[in-house]
């Protein structure tokens, strides 16, 4: 008996909770559109809660131009008088009346939407059909769109609007503008691996810490970086003689580990010896990490928390964000040890600093971290810009070196100019790589430039707009999301002419093009804060390689086939064969 009064009081109060938002939309809608005297309302509620007894809830409410009568009778237990037909009944008009003031809220947004182009929208869904399928049919969708509809085009995902955008001067307008600095709302999917590091971390938190962080990235800092980039890239030399007349092998398995030893010691002072100990359980997690964010963010049904825990997916997530903790637990240790220390390390640190006209820049990364460990950053946010730097930094460098050994393997007459250019600066020396050789190494760095304008890791860049700004004059209102289509703007031939052919020479500086035209780092206020330090190792890694080894792969630019896992890769990963260059000496 307590049961069914219980229960018989739970409905009421659901139907007084929507009868109360029925009346606040109408009382909006009737404030907005005729004013404070069209609008009344009358509300009586009865309980009696001893069971048996009568319980009833009438509501009434008058507008002007609008009548609402809802009223609920309940006597003896609930099944015998309020019956299914009447709650659903209930249920289907607040859902429409939900709907409607939905609709009524978003005219604005939805009135300038009509003004762009794009694929007519269906009611709640959208345009997310046309976006249904693996991943990898993401790219060509946005690319079909782009290609059908003249660029901005606008396309609805469920209830969020986006206009994807792939000309220059649309994508200056919206990188530079300070209206456009959020990340999309998708990007907090990677919050759980990443944190509020640089890369996920909301505009007022990007702010400070950009700020504090840029000038360990200053070019004289990362020079010094260049023996651990040599020494971690002549490990990776003795490591692929193994596959030397074993036929092809992928090389991307060698230049991960090669790069998660690098940026652990150079950004975060950790020896981690993954060349050595192969350390599959993080590489392997971060790899599933990658794929499981990407799927989610192109499902819409796992956007909720609630059900994303629910799915096996979503169980999957959790136990591969366990493996990834390893790399980031000293944190726990490193702030009471620096706290009581700090006086000393500021005098070590101090003495360590180079100085320029008007600041102070600090050597290492791990440093910065260090010291404000012991004033301004808490424990997690030092583990989140720890985590963005190993994750994030180590598998970009990796894919985009991976692609340019593969690049170079299908091209041989490049990869011989490679060769020549480090015979002209090396001669038949083994010696390690310096900072100064770096600097003569022109030919490679076009034909690094030119793999990163074939296949961009991050082929999709999303901001979310805090107000409106006017693109290809058109208003893009607040609160929706802007898609650069990088990858569609470096396949342009208007500013790429045969996109499709690697031609390292489109780089050189006689050649001019709107700088807006070429992305692979982003642009803007909130690029990537790491380009200089990935340009340097990636160098260095490509050019101790070939010294060694001439690579070749049965491939053919054709054959490469791409995904997006978060970044952009080859499906088929990527193969070469690998064959020692003979020395004089």
């Amino acid at each position: 008996m307590e049961r069914q009064v219980f229960a018989a009081e739970l409905v009421t109060k659901i139907v007084e909770y929507f009868t109360c938002f029925a009346t606040s939309i109408l009382r909006d809608v009737c404030l907005k559109q005729r004013g404070p005297e069209a609008a009344y309302a009358d509300v009586l509620f009865l309980v009696t809660p001893a069971y048996g007894q009568p319980l009833s809830y009438l509501y009434h409410a008058h507008f002007e131009g609008f009548h609402l009568r809802v009223m609920l009778s309940l006597q003896g237990t609930l099944l015998q008088q309020c019956s299914v037909v009447m709650v659903l009944l209930l249920l289907i008009f607040f859902l429409l009346l939900f709907y409607a003031h939905f609709r009524f809220r978003r005219q604005r947004m939805e009135a300038l939407a009509a003004k762009i182009s794009g694929p007519p929208a269906w009611p709640f869904i959208g345009n997310a059909l046309q976006f249904l399928g693996t991943i990898q049919d993401v790219l060509r969708t946005i690319s079909r769109l782009l290609h059908r509809y003249q660029t901005p085009v606008a396309f609805w995902l469920g209830p969020f609007f986006y206009v994807a955008v792939a000309r220059p001067a649309d994508i200056e307008t919206v990188l530079t503008s300070p209206l456009a600095l959020e990340k999309d709302r998708v990007y907090r999917f990677m919050e759980p691996w990443l944190g509020h590091g640089l890369f996920t971390a909301p505009v007022s938190t990007w702010r400070v810490n950009r700020k504090l962080i840029t000038p360990t990235f200053n070019p004289r800092i990362l020079e010094r970086f260049v023996d651990v980039f040599s020494a971690q890239a002549q490990i990776l030399v003795r490591k692929l003689a193994k596959e030397v007349g074993g036929g092809e092998c992928d090389i991307f398995h060698y230049i991960n580990l090669c790069s998660l030893d690098t940026i652990c010691e150079t950004a975060m002072g950790l020896t981690v010896r993954a060349q050595d100990n192969n350390n599959a359980d993080y590489v392997t997690a971060t790899k599933r990490l990658s794929q499981i964010v990407a799927v989610r963010m192109f499902k819409a049904w796992l956007h909720p928390n609630w059900v994303f825990k629910l799915t096996p997916l979503g169980r999957e997530h959790a136990r591969q964000l366990r493996y990834t903790e390893h790399m980031t637990s000293t944190v726990n240790w490193v702030k009471p040890c620096v706290i009581v220390h700090l006086p000393r390390l500021r005098k070590i640190f101090t003495s360590c600093l180079l100085m320029t006209d008007r600041t102070i820049t600090r050597k290492v990364f791990i440093d910065l971290l260090l010291e404000l460990t012991g004033t301004t950053f808490n424990d997690e946010q030092l583990k989140a810009e720890a985590t963005t730097m190993i994750a994030a930094g180590n598998d970009t460098t990796a894919t985009m070196t991976s692609f340019v050994f593969l690049v170079l393997a299908i091209h041989q007459a490049e990869q011989e100019k490679v060769y020549e250019e480090m015979r002209s600066i090396f001669g038949d020396s083994k010696r390690v790589t310096t900072s100064r050789d770096l600097r003569q190494m022109d030919y490679l760095e076009l034909c690094i430039k030119e793999t990163m304008r074939m296949f961009p890791v991050a082929p999709l860049i999303a901001r979310y707009l805090t107000g409106d700004i006017t693109v290809s004059d058109v208003v893009v209102p607040t609160g929706s999301s802007v898609v650069i289509c990088i990858q569609h703007v470096h396949m342009d031939p208007e500013h790429f002419p045969e996109p499709n052919k690697f031609i390292p020479e489109r780089f050189l500086p006689d050649n001019k093009r709107h700088p807006f035209s070429y992305l692979p780092f982003s642009a803007g206020p909130r690029n990537c804060i790491g380009l200089r330090y990935a340009m340097l190792l990636m160098k260095t890694i490509v050019s101790t390689v070939l010294r060694h080894y001439k690579v070749t792969t049965s491939l053919k630019m054709a054959d490469i086939l791409l995904k997006v896992d978060i970044l952009l890769k080859s499906v088929r990963g990527y193969p070469v064969a690998l064959e020692p260059r003979r020395y004089n000496n």
